[in-house]
């Protein structure tokens, strides 16, 4: 049986992590509606666990709430903004 190769993809805000020293907007959510389901559609069908860490847990957390997406099968969430 052919395992599926699964890689990490680290994403971060616009402003923060690897975006370099750029001004960092107020949170709005943006992220989960308008860039997650992009980077999503690029990984595939396949199932994925959404991880995220204080604005990435927030960002998770409120695509699994606000998208209806058969992909997302769980949520690993450490610090979110709620």
């Amino acid at each position: 049986m052919d395992e599926a190769k699964r890689e990490l993809i680290r994403c971060a805000r616009e402003g923060k992590g690897c975006w370099g020293h750029t001004a960092l907007t107020a949170f709005d959510g943006r992220e989960a509606v308008d860039v997650l389901p992009d980077v999503l559609d690029a990984l595939g069908d396949g199932p994925v666990i959404l991880f995220g860490h204080s604005d990435g847990a927030t960002i998770a957390a409120e695509y699994a709430g606000r998208v209806e997406d058969y992909r997302v099968r769980g949520l690993i969430l450490m610090a979110p903004h709620f």
